[in-house]
């Protein structure tokens, strides 16, 4: 009789600050809930094709918001699968994001796909499961985190509830209207594990087996908040976080979860795979992207298009030429600030002051006076490890790059080279590129090459070679075997 129960899977996907779960309903059918493959797309659809995904029964955008209504992920979901039917919310005020996905969606309804937006009390079947909608409720749709759907999916007698970013006041309707749906074996935490979605007389009575918490590692937001994480430990037999535990997918049979899994896309070969594309292309001629967690990729529209130097960030322009650039205006400087804080989901702008307590050895290159602007980004690889990295700002910018510094130590080998040791800041050097190009290089620029620096690192470590010409007039032959900085305090 075992081998005749219904076999689902479950599973929040590790995408960094955003939400991207899957039910499986057996036969390479799936529901997907929300599209955020900006950290990670091939990583995802890695995921989706060991799980032998090979129909989007259903797709629930839970929020207008990027982080769950990704353009460039409904995109590439699209192109990969055929998706039969999409549930969205009916929010009216469209961001600019919100406008790219519908029109993504409307491309989708001319080719057959079933676009609905259901509100409160609304519920379906898909394949053997049900799916009721608990909000959007009218009385509470004021805000975009407020107007998402709040959707309770049972699997025979199992549970599963996913209320995207709902915040409190949202609770309080689904508590007036639908209290007797909320109980669930499984609980994706709303909100990312912000306290705004945290209700304690919600979360008892949902009085979840498993909470799980998608959320990005050391995110700008301070997710997830203490508080409520003791409120979900409380209720709950335990919970488990992206940023810690990786993917985690729930196995069940209908009457029970049968198994747990953390780190469930753990995948070598395919983080290795796509190492080695990215290698290639930094070889090659090949086009790099960088993603808003900062880990390189081939594929296109992942970020931003990477833009190879062998600058220095040096402390006088690089060429006589390059004098007559004329420096930045206050408003430049901010809407080149901005961008980086676009492009990059982990930003931080400091102070002169911060920036020198953070790498005392600055003090050697610069002058407070000399610093415009001071910004740190955390930057993951490929593998996963996030290094932050400062970005100093030089008040002669843009005739000459910001000089970088990684806060973080590399363990390993790592080439001496590629780091002035005055100051230990980094630099990558790159046969195929041009220079620094004041008139065509930007801040983003600055954060993609040192994105590629760590990538190129780690690659080194990994798989005991440098995986893209030097570019320079003596070979590299020199490495350290301590972990770098050995002496950067």
């Amino acid at each position: 009789m075992d081998d005749q129960k219904k076999q689902y899977g479950f599973s929040v996907v590790d995408v960094g600050q955003g939400s991207f779960q899957v039910f499986e309903l057996g036969n390479g059918d799936c529901i997907i809930f929300d599209c955020n493959l900006k950290g990670a797309p091939e990583y995802v659809l890695r995921y989706l094709g060991r799980r032998k995904i090979k129909r989007i029964a259903l797709l629930v955008i839970t929020g207008t918001d990027e982080d769950h209504a990704d353009v460039d992920g409904l995109r590439m979901l699209a192109a990969r699968y055929d998706i039969e039917r999409v549930w969205v919310p009916d929010f009216p005020k469209a961001t600019d994001n919100w406008k790219a996905f519908k029109e993504v969606l409307a491309e989708l309804e001319k080719d057959g796909t079933v676009v609905e937006k259901p509100t409160a009390g609304d519920e379906m079947d898909v394949g053997t499961v049900h799916l009721k909608a608990l909000g959007p409720h009218p009385e509470d749709s004021s805000t975009s985190n407020n107007a998402s759907l709040v959707v309770k999916l049972t699997a025979d007698e199992v549970g599963f509830l996913i209320p995207g970013d709902c915040e409190n006041e949202r609770w309080e309707s689904i508590l007036k209207f639908f209290k007797k749906w909320l109980p669930s074996d499984v609980l994706v935490v709303p909100h990312h594990g912000s306290d705004h979605g945290c209700v304690e007389e919600v979360i008892e009575i949902v009085k979840p087996l498993y909470a799980v918490v998608s959320v990005g590692e050391d995110n700008k937001y301070g997710h997830p908040d203490k508080g409520a994480m003791a409120v979900y430990r409380k209720h709950s037999k335990r919970v488990f976080t992206t940023k810690d535990d990786g993917s985690v997918l729930f196995e069940c049979d209908g009457e029970r979860i049968t198994n747990v899994i953390t780190d469930a896309g753990k995948d070598p070969e395919g983080v290795r795979e796509q190492a080695t594309k990215v290698a290639a292309a930094a070889a090659g001629s090949a086009s790099i992207y960088i993603g808003p967690s900062g880990s390189p990729s081939t594929t296109p529209g992942n970020g931003v298009l990477y833009r190879p130097t062998h600058f220095h960030g040096g402390d006088k322009a690089n060429d006589a030429a390059e004098e007559g650039v004329a420096l930045f205006s206050s408003e430049e400087m901010e809407a080149q600030l901005r961008g980086v804080e676009n492009a990059f989901e982990l930003v931080q702008r400091i102070t002169a002051n911060a920036a020198f307590g953070l790498h005392p050895l600055l003090r050697s290159a610069l002058k407070e006076s000399h610093i415009r602007a001071a910004f740190v980004v955390t930057l993951s690889t490929t593998w996963g490890r996030a290094y932050r990295v400062l970005f100093v700002v030089p008040s002669w910018y843009p005739r000459t790059p910001p000089a970088a510094y990684c806060l973080d130590t590399i363990k390993g080998e790592y080439y001496v080279q590629h780091i002035y040791r005055s100051d230990w800041r980094i630099c990558f050097h790159y046969s195929v590129a041009r220079d620094w190009n004041p008139k065509e290089c930007t801040l983003i620029t600055a954060v993609g090459w040192a994105a590629m620096w760590l990538f190129c690192q780690e690659y080194l470590q990994k798989y005991k070679k440098w995986p893209a010409p030097v570019g320079m007039d003596e070979p590299i032959v020199r490495r350290s075997r301590h972990s770098w900085p050995p002496r950067r305090r």
